[in-house]
């Protein structure tokens, strides 16, 4: 056998060299697709937008306005979900207004992309609607870029029917409906804007748009934005067999403009960012200390259409009937013998509203610009009927902050979900559900709203929520920071839970500040450190008007005047009280 010569040897080693190169060269430079949307599987949150409704995290909204209502929600009902436990809702009806052709409403983000690469888009959704017109395109799913990144919806030059016209029953969704199609960059930006159409201005007609696990697959920008979410690497699936329909195409690259909607589109903003809650877990949320929410356990009396004194109320009319009652069911109270009962009913109506709220706030002052609080309350959702074939999450709890005192609940931009989604019977409640949750304050003094939210138009319901033990106070770390340290010295029969809610601290609090390590065994003259301003409630007198009495002899039992009597409860005629009504005693 011949031998190889050494120059043979060197010449295999370098082709063999060169061949490896060439190899990772290939794997260092292969493009990776992912996809370029942020939260297109809807599972980062949702925030709520004026205008639209709650609008998921790295999304925006529009609609066109006109003759209809719009709404846009976190559906979280399990046969309207693709994937994980959310999908974005887009509703669009005409219950309480109709006439207009054309009612638009949809989402849209900005990406950025790499020029000259092709992304393929995938959309996943369901249409529902109960009416049974004839136009089997009656309701159009669209979608549209501006290769610019620009955000204004009516500049789209070509809106693409998605072929999507099997419509099911909305309290009875079938399967997801899949497309796909390819859009090629021309810019560092594009703009993908996905909308719902309702092409005919008939009356009572609703219809539901469910998207979930939307993406946009392709190449990632070498230097893409700190605030780019790539949600991974995804393979990119190819589009056989799809069928356009008229006004649609797979490869939209270029075009003319399309005849839309003229309706100028109503204005939308993002929600400001102050106040901004930080949700924390149950557990971290103790709302020991001070309350400065007035009758926050609805113990000290109901006025005007039994509303807990020292609350307004609230509703947002349209077709449905509203109440406010005192409860006084031992079943629906958290603590002692009152809880707020707040009801929503459509009994009497051909048609009914959705989105239908009602509510009470109070302003709260004495806040610390800045300073983090906690907010506590209990409840319960119940109805007079059960519905379990509808949506879980048909009936809301939510509440909502206004700087500077701020009492119209139309101008509060930062609701939040309330996670009671346990739906009892009128006649057979369950145990009361409790809820703790931490904001900034934005100003020293702040309107705090809790309402109960009725989200569809069906007739012949009932909603019933109970509020009871309300509570706003300092966070512990916030009242140990303004009041500095004091030394405590341990007293017989004290435990770390009453030395805690004495100081308007936590037993948390305590045993990492004084580094104790077991929080059960504390000794008589142990010193301890503890916030130096302990807890003192504030004070809050009332008066039952009793026969014979008038504002001035009660202003006088009091030490106060009649004025302040007549501006703290809000009195519009100082000389008309009647026996068995609550005065705020300031």
């Amino acid at each position: 056998m011949k031998r190889l010569t050494h120059p043979r040897v060197l010449l295999l080693v370098l082709v063999l060299t060169l061949l490896v190169a060439a190899l990772a060269a290939v794997q260092i430079f292969a493009v990776v697709s992912v996809n370029v949307l942020s939260n297109g599987d809807f599972e980062e949150g949702f925030t709520y937008v004026p205008d639209c409704g709650m609008v998921a995290n790295g999304w925006s909204c529009f609609t066109n306005g006109g003759a209809a209502d719009y709404g846009f929600y976190d559906d979280r009902w399990a046969p309207v979900v693709k994937e994980g436990r959310h999908s974005q809702l887009i509703e669009i009806n005409t219950n309480r207004l109709w006439g207009q052709n054309d009612r638009i409403a949809g989402i849209y983000q900005v990406v950025h992309v790499v020029p000259g690469e092709t992304y393929t888009l995938h959309i996943n959704g369901i249409l529902r609607a109960d009416d049974t017109d004839a136009d089997p395109w009656r309701y159009v799913v669209e979608w549209g870029v501006d290769p610019t990144g620009g955000t204004d919806w009516t500049q789209v030059k070509d809106w693409y029917v998605i072929p999507w016209n099997r419509y099911d029953p909305r309290l009875q969704p079938g399967s997801f409906n899949e497309f796909t199609a390819h859009i090629k960059a021309t810019g560092s930006t594009l703009t993908l804007f996905l909308r719902l159409r309702m092409k005919w201005g008939m009356w009572f007609r609703m219809v539901d748009l469910n998207l979930d696990d939307v993406a946009l697959v392709g190449p990632l920008p070498d230097d893409p934005p700190d605030d780019m979410h790539a949600m991974g690497v995804t393979p990119t699936p190819t589009s056989a067999g799809e069928t356009p329909t008229p006004g649609s195409t797979s490869t939209p690259i270029a075009g003319t403009p399309t005849a839309t909607a003229t309706t100028t589109p109503k204005p939308t903003t993002s929600p400001q960012a102050t106040p901004t809650p930080v949700v924390m877990g149950a557990g971290d949320i103790l709302c020991q200390g001070t309350n400065l929410v007035r009758n926050g356990d609805f113990e000290h009396g109901f006025v005007d259409k039994a509303v807990g004194v020292h609350w307004g109320w609230f509703t947002n009319e349209g077709r449905a009937t509203y109440g406010f009652y005192d409860d006084t069911w031992p079943p629906v109270i958290k603590a002692g013998q009152h809880s707020q009962l707040i009801e929503i009913n459509t009994y009497g109506y051909a048609a009914a509203d959705p989105n239908r709220y009602a509510g009470i706030y109070q302003v709260i002052d004495g806040l610390v610009p800045g300073a983090t609080y906690e907010l506590c309350f209990s409840g319960m959702i119940r109805e007079a009927v059960a519905h379990p074939e509808e949506d879980p999450y048909r009936y809301l709890v939510q509440w909502g902050l206004a700087a500077e005192g701020e009492t119209d609940w139309r101008k509060v931009e930062n609701w939040v979900d309330v996670p009671w989604h346990l739906i009892y019977l009128r006649t057979a409640p369950g145990p009361m559900q409790d809820y703790g949750v931490r904001f900034v304050a934005p100003s020293s003094k702040v309107t705090l709203f809790i309402r109960a939210v009725k989200k569809w138009g069906t007739v012949g319901r009932e909603l019933n929520v109970n509020i009871d033990e309300v509570k706003v106070v300092l966070a512990p770390e916030e009242a140990q920071q303004q009041g500095g340290l004091c030394s405590y010295t341990v007293q017989p029969g004290d435990t770390l839970g009453l030395i805690a809610q004495r100081y308007g601290t936590t037993v948390t609090w305590l045993v990492r500040t004084n580094s104790i390590a077991n929080p059960n065994v504390i000794y008589v003259g142990q010193k301890l450190k503890v916030p130096c301003k302990p807890t003192e409630s504030r004070q809050v007198h009332y008066h039952v008007v009793r026969r014979g009495e008038t504002l001035s002899l009660i202003a006088q039992r009091y030490g106060t005047s009649v004025e302040a009597i007549v501006a703290a409860n809000h009195l519009a005629d100082p000389d008309l009280i009647y026996v068995g009504q609550t005065l705020i005693i300031p």
